[in-house]
């Protein structure tokens, strides 16, 4: 959803990272802001399938994408919104709104990275950014996320995989691999023991990723999860890794370098030899032990070079 069309100019956004560390691989992100699982099914099967792609990438957001409503239990009241058209206009235009109103980041594609920092001089220095919530509405927020993925309410995780497995088998044969994204509450430690105050239930920080990766595990599938990488950023000179925008939950510029890479990554582990892009590339160990299951790790940046083809991408982001 919104991590798709992100706070940060087209130069930096980490779908764009990941094609220029793996040149010549076209990375078609396809993401809304406020959509979920059910609706990565609609854009895999309405946009992303018709356009043939190598393979298919859904980001999961560990801070909102694992909520997916249950059936009601019982008969709808007097007034249900999504039966009415004008309650989900009004939703819709919401989103609209959210979204036009960064679109001073769209018009920025074609910049160059030194034209970028000199209008936006917080995207190479954190310290110079200006939060986009209050210390408490944040707070309540990363709370509410918290209380959402940490807590292991009953039936919440088998919504969410079963939305995934509805995405899996519309998927067919073509290849289908997850990116998860973490919360920030679970890489800035100061936010998550704001965190645990706010909750009454007891949390497990990394909850998200050990369902997620138990789920993909038993089914063979392919995920890459951000949370160790982000944790292995060294801290800057104040203590703090700033990853994230000041008080805003989505990725900065340096947290979307660590994540273009991981897609980098992804990319090389999972298609085949044929499947890749016309430049030199050593394939990383064993090429059948690296295929499945994680594939989190760190590469450094191939050499820009140009590719004959362009393998295709498409990524739905969460």
């Amino acid at each position: 959803d919104s991590f798709s069309y992100g706070v940060v100019p087209h130069y930096y956004h980490y779908t764009t990272v990941a094609e220029r560390e793996f040149p010549g691989a076209e990375v078609y992100n396809i993401g809304f802001p406020g959509t979920n699982p059910v609706d990565y099914l609609y854009h895999l099967v309405e946009e992303a399938l018709p356009l043939q792609p190598d393979l298919v990438v859904i980001a999961l957001y560990v801070g909102n994408d694992i909520v997916v409503e249950a059936p009601p239990a019982a008969p709808t009241g007097w007034y249900d919104a999504q039966r009415y058209m004008v309650g989900v206009v009004w939703h819709r235009i919401g989103i609209l709104r959210r979204a036009q109103s960064r679109d001073w980041i769209q018009d920025s594609a074609d910049a160059t990275a030194g034209d970028l920092a000199i209008h936006y001089p917080w995207l190479t220095d954190p310290s110079l950014e200006t939060p986009s919530m209050g210390e408490e509405t944040f707070a309540a927020l990363a709370a509410r996320n918290a209380y959402i993925g940490a807590a292991n309410h009953p039936g919440v995780y088998e919504r969410f995989f079963a939305a995934l497995s509805n995405i899996e088998s519309a998927a067919g044969d073509v290849p289908l691999a997850f990116l998860i994204i973490p919360d920030e509450y679970q890489v800035n430690d100061e936010l998550w023991q704001a965190v645990v105050e706010k909750n009454e239930l007891p949390l497990q920080r990394d909850l998200p990723q050990v369902k997620i990766r138990e789920w993909a595990e038993a089914g063979d599938r392919d995920i890459v999860d951000l949370l160790p990488l982000l944790l292995a950023e060294e801290p800057l000179p104040d203590g703090q890794r700033h990853l994230y925008h000041l008080r805003d939950s989505h990725f900065n510029a340096r947290g979307n370098a660590i994540a273009g890479r991981a897609l980098a990554t992804l990319i090389e582990a999972r298609l085949t030899e044929e499947e890749k892009p016309g430049v030199a590339m050593e394939p990383s160990g064993d090429a059948s032990s690296s295929r499945r299951n994680d594939l989190t790790q760190s590469v450094p940046a191939p050499e820009p070079s140009a590719g004959d083809q362009a393998t295709q991408i498409m990524s739905q982001f969460g």
